[in-house]
C-alpha cells in the first residue's frame, strides 16, 4: 500500500519541507508563467536551475507550465492567428495546424536545452511528469454557434487532421451526423442544447489532439516513462452544474489528456461527485487530482480536516498515487504554521484511508477464501464459485462467456455460467451477475490445481479471478 505523493505548486515549508512526499513542482511558481518571447530553452534552464537548487532527484521532477499555449503567448498552440477562420476569427477556430507547428518547435527547443543541461550536469534527472496548466484548451460548443457555418465551409473541414485516428471534421461529421445549431444566433442552451451536447466532446477531443501533437508526443518520445496530463477546466463562464468558480478538486487523467472537474461548496456534494465521477467506468485511469488549499479560489465552506479527509481518502481508495496541490495554505505562505496544519490533517486522512483500504482488502480476501480452498475426491463433481463482487465498479456486472483454465491440465471444467441467483455463503457473497460458477470433475489424486477465471464486465473491463482445488482420495 503506497501513500500519495504531494506535488506542490508553491515551495513546501515547515513539516511539508521535511516530508519527502511533498515535492515542489518546477520551475518556480514565478518562473513557470510563460511570457511573450520566452523560448523553450529559457524555460528549460529555469527548470534545471531549480532542480539543482532544490536538490531534486530521480522521481522528483514534476514540470508545470502556466500559460503555455495561450492566445497571445509564445507559443500560441490554440487560437493561432494563422489558424483563423475565413471571417478572420481565431478565437472560435477548431483548426490548430499552425499552432501545433509553432508549439512543436518550442517544445523541441525546451527538450534540446534540457538534455544539454543534463550533459553539463549529470546530476539532473529526467522529468517525472509534465502537468500542463492550459485552461483555455477545452472549448465548449456554445462558443462556436455563431461561427459554425464558417467552420463547415472552411476547406480545412475535409483536409486537416484534427482528431486522434487521423480523422478530419468531415470524418467526424460522417461518424456522428453533426448537423447545425437550431438557433445560429443563440448559445449552447435552449433549442441548441442537444447540438451543444454532441459537439462539445468533439471540441474537447480536437483540443486534446492538438495538445498531444504540439507537446506530449515529443515529450514522451524523449522520456518514455514520463507522465503527461493537462489541467482541464470548464472556465469561460460555463462551469459544471452552473455553480460559481468554487471547486475543491480538479481531476485530470493521463492518456487523452482530458479530465473531469469536481465542483462543490459542501462536503456532501463533493463526496457525491467524487463517487459518481471517479467511480465511472468510462473514465480512463490513472487520475491525478488538483486540490486547492482552503481559502484559495473561494474554497472556504469546508474545514481543513473535512476537506482532506475527503480528497485524500478518496484518492487512496481510487488508487491515485499523485495529488497536486494548487496555491498556498490559507494566509501568508511564508508562515510555516499554515503548512503544518495542512500536513497534520493530511496525515490523519492517510491513516483513515489506510484503514479503509485494509478493510476492503480483508473483505475481498474473505469473500474468496472458500473458493480458494476446494478439496475434492477424484470421482466427485463439485460446483465452484468465484466472486468478482469487490472488483466490479458500481453498477457493473459480469457479461458474455467467462473462461476457466486449469493448470496443470487434468480436471474437466464444464457448465461455466454467470450466477443467476444470489450467492450467500459463509465467505462468499455475490449478487446476481457478480460471480462465475462452474463444475469441476476428474483430476489426479494428490494434485493441486490453480483455476484461472477470466470474465468481461458490462463496463468493458476484463477481470481475472483465481481459485485452487486439490484432488485427494480420502480413503
Amino acid at each position: 500500500m503506497t501513500l500519495p505523493t504531494y506535488w506542490c505548486w508553491a515551495l513546501p515549508l515547515g513539516d511539508a519541507a521535511t516530508d519527502a512526499r511533498y515535492i515542489p513542482m518546477v520551475p518556480d511558481s514565478s518562473a513557470r508563467i510563460v511570457t511573450i518571447g520566452e523560448t523553450g530553452a529559457d524555460l528549460a534552464t529555469a527548470t534545471t536551475d531549480d532542480i539543482v537548487g532544490w536538490g531534486l532527484g530521480e522521481g522528483e521532477v514534476g514540470i508545470t507550465f502556466n500559460g503555455w499555449g495561450y492566445a497571445g503567448r509564445d507559443p500560441e498552440l490554440y487560437r493561432h492567428p494563422s489558424d483563423a477562420l475565413t471571417n478572420g476569427d481565431a478565437t472560435q477556430s477548431p483548426f490548430f495546424a499552425n499552432g501545433i507547428a509553432d508549439s512543436r518547435a518550442w517544445i523541441r527547443d525546451y527538450i534540446q536545452q534540457y538534455v544539454a543541461n543534463q550533459a553539463a550536469n549529470p546530476s539532473i534527472p529526467d522529468p517525472t511528469a509534465f502537468w500542463m496548466d492550459y485552461e483555455e484548451a477545452f472549448f465548449v460548443a456554445a462558443q462556436f454557434v455563431t461561427n459554425w457555418s464558417f467552420i463547415k465551409a472552411d476547406p480545412r473541414w475535409a483536409t486537416e487532421v484534427c482528431f486522434f485516428g487521423k480523422r478530419t471534421w468531415a470524418d467526424v461529421d460522417t461518424e456522428y451526423t453533426l448537423g447545425d445549431p437550431p438557433d445560429p444566433g443563440g448559445n449552447g442552451g435552449g433549442v441548441n442544447t442537444a447540438w451543444n451536447n454532441l459537439i462539445t466532446p468533439l471540441l474537447k477531443e480536437a483540443s486534446a489532439f492538438a495538445l498531444s501533437r504540439g507537446c506530449f508526443e515529443l515529450v514522451t518520445a524523449q522520456w518514455q516513462r514520463v507522465k503527461t496530463a493537462n489541467w482541464k477546466t470548464t472556465h469561460l463562464g460555463l462551469e459544471t452544474n452552473n455553480v460559481s468558480f468554487e471547486y475543491a478538486a480538479d481531476v485530470q487523467y493521463h492518456g487523452t489528456h482530458q479530465g473531469v472537474v469536481l465542483y462543490a461548496s459542501s462536503f456532501a456534494s463533493l463526496q457525491g461527485q467524487w463517487d459518481s465521477e471517479m467511480g465511472s467506468v468510462s473514465l480512463p485511469k490513472p487520475y491525478s487530482p488538483w486540490i486547492q488549499f482552503i481559502g484559495e479560489g473561494g474554497v472556504t465552506a469546508l474545514t481543513v480536516d473535512d476537506y482532506l479527509s475527503l480528497n485524500v481518502t478518496r484518492s487512496m481508495l481510487y488508487g491515485i498515487e499523485d495529488i497536486l496541490l494548487w496555491g498556498d495554505p490559507v494566509g501568508d505562505s511564508a508562515v510555516e504554521a499554515n503548512w503544518n496544519v495542512w500536513v497534520a490533517a493530511a496525515r490523519t486522512a492517510e491513516v483513515v484511508g489506510t484503514a479503509q483500504l485494509r478493510a476492503i482488502e480483508e473483505a475481498d480476501e474473505m469473500s474468496n477464501k472458500a473458493a480458494q480452498t476446494y478439496i475434492k475426491h477424484p470421482s466427485e463433481v463439485r460446483v465452484a464459485t468465484v466472486s468478482f463482487k469487490h472488483k466490479l465498479s458500481s453498477g457493473d456486472g459480469i457479461t458474455g462467456t467467462p473462461t476457466v483454465v486449469a493448470a496443470p491440465s487434468g480436471p474437466t471444467i464444464s457448465s461455466i455460467q454467470i450466477n443467476t441467483v444470489a450467492v450467500n455463503g459463509e465467505y462468499i457473497n455475490a449478487a446476481v451477475g457478480e460471480a462465475v460458477q462452474f463444475t469441476v470433475s476428474g483430476g489426479t489424486d494428490g494434485t493441486a490445481y490453480r483455476l484461472t477465471v477470466v470474465a468481461t464486465t458490462t463496463g468493458g473491463e476484463t477481470l481475472v479471478g483465481l481459485t485452487d482445488i486439490t484432488v485427494e482420495d480420502e480413503a
